[in-house]
Parts: C-alpha cells; sequence; structure tokens
C-alpha cells in the first residue's frame, strides 16, 4: 500500500511538473514572437533551430533508447526527441541569439517607406477601433523591411526619407532591430 501511494505521489508530481513546463514554454514561445517580428532573415534562423533542434534529438532519442525494452517504444523515445527538439530548438536560438549578445547597438541608416496600422482580428483595421500595432516598412541593403511596433516611429517622415534604426547583431550572426528604442 505504502510503495502505491508514493508511486501515484511520484506521477502527481511529474504531471504537475509537466503542465508547469508546458505553460512556461508557451509564455517564452508568446514573448519571443515580438522579437521574431523584428529579427532580419528569421526563417532562416527558425529552419536552422529546427535542424539543429532534430538532430540534437536524434541523438537524445539514441542514447534513450535504452529506457524501453520494445522496438516500438525505442522508436517513439525516438521520435518523441526529435520532434521536442524541433519544437525547442527556435526558441532556445532566438532567445540566446538575443539574450546573449554583446555587441554593441549599431544606428543604422534605412529609406523610409510607410507606417501601416494593424489590428489583430479577423476583420482587419477598423478606422474606429485603436490599431493593436503598427508596421513599419523600411528599406535596408536593398530589401524591404516591415518592423512591427506597438506605437508608430518616423512619424514625420515621408517616403524616400533617411531614418536612424537601432540594430544590433545578435550571438549567431542574426540582425536584430529595436525599433521600440526609437520611443526612449
Amino acid at each position: 500500500m505504502v510503495a502505491t501511494s508514493e508511486s501515484a505521489s511520484n506521477n502527481v508530481t511529474k504531471i504537475v511538473s509537466g503542465a508547469v513546463g508546458f505553460f512556461i514554454f508557451i509564455f517564452l514561445y508568446a514573448w519571443e514572437f515580438s522579437w521574431y517580428a523584428n529579427t532580419f532573415d528569421r526563417n532562416k534562423l527558425i529552419i536552422v533551430g529546427i535542424v539543429i533542434g532534430m538532430v540534437a534529438g536524434l541523438v537524445a532519442g539514441y542514447l534513450l533508447r535504452h529506457k524501453s525494452q520494445e522496438i516500438i517504444g525505442k522508436f517513439q523515445i525516438c521520435v518523441g526527441m526529435t520532434v521536442l527538439g524541433a519544437i525547442l530548438m527556435p526558441l532556445i536560438l532566438s532567445m540566446s541569439n538575443r539574450i546573449l549578445s554583446f555587441g554593441e547597438l549599431q544606428q543604422e541608416s534605412v529609406e523610409f517607406v510607410k507606417n501601416e496600422a494593424f489590428n489583430e482580428n479577423r476583420f482587419g483595421h477598423i478606422p474606429q477601433e485603436k490599431p493593436d500595432g503598427f508596421y513599419t516598412f523600411v528599406l535596408r541593403n536593398g530589401a524591404y523591411i516591415r518592423l512591427t511596433t506597438k506605437t508608430p516611429i518616423y512619424e514625420e517622415a515621408q517616403k524616400g526619407d533617411k531614418v536612424i534604426l537601432p540594430v544590433k547583431k545578435g550571438l549567431w550572426g542574426f540582425e536584430i532591430a529595436y525599433p521600440h528604442l526609437l520611443h526612449e
């Protein structure tokens, strides 16, 4: 009876830990989305993160396969670790690129194109509603870049004007725009 009680308590602890970990994971991804929006070459960052995560997950699954005696159990461990790695690594890569960056903030000159308000609902921007945020489009090194901010930036700029954009190179080489610093 005592062994069953300890086992049930251990299972409850694992379930609670898993649920807390899941909500922390969701919170961190939601928080990081605003940084993804202003990371240059973010699609490459995500793809590299998925590939690295899958490889790391396969290695972890291979090392943990001994936890099961059955071949299907070994397969499930390998697949589960591969999927988990592919989901977690883009978040880890983005956060470490941004947080562990020791480079200095550079003031880069870009060409202003336009500001555009947006709402995060299915009806788009309704003129009577307060917008949820603003897209600012700039031309940087010959490429159009869309920046996302909560308040408009470069309100006085006209199309074609040169404006300053704070940019920082991340730990892994992916550059991040910091348009929110223009309000400080």
